[in-house]
């Protein structure tokens, strides 16, 4: 079960572009996709980043960024931390909150296929994303 969604959105792109909240916006129109859920998403908006970041840095920033969207939640509660097409299975998810948990290991990482833009361009190496972690790691 999902508690919360946090979507970390930036104003700006990786490359430091402006770009629309996409998210955000689209949860303030009330988009029927959304509003079934509404009431489980959290917001977090980067405004900006550092002048001459990194891609990979801003990256990270904005990575960093989901504290902001945890700081009511227990030490103890479990985040699951990726991009959105990083999404495991429920029955993996449901693996990890049974045993895992109890062996205290972590971050554990999901396997998953890789690949490049599409799923017409698998590529031969497996992926580890997302990252469980709980929150007070």
């Amino acid at each position: 079960m999902v508690d919360y969604f946090i979507v970390v959105e930036a104003r700006r792109t990786h490359t430091n572009l402006p770009k629309p909240l996409h998210v955000v916006e689209a949860l303030r129109r009330r988009e029927p996709r959304f509003v079934p859920f509404m009431r489980k998403i959290l917001t977090v908006v980067v405004d900006s980043f550092p002048e001459g970041s990194s891609p990979l840095e801003c990256e990270i920033i904005q990575r960093n960024a989901i504290t902001r969207g945890v700081a009511d939640a227990a030490p103890e509660d479990w985040l699951l931390i990726g991009d959105v097409d990083e999404i495991p299975r429920r029955d993996k998810v449901a693996l990890l909150r049974r045993e895992v948990q109890a062996q205290r290991m972590r971050p554990i990482y999901f396997r998953a296929d890789f690949y490049y833009y599409s799923f017409r361009w698998w590529h031969d190496e497996v992926w580890h994303a997302p990252a469980a972690v709980m929150v007070k790691d």
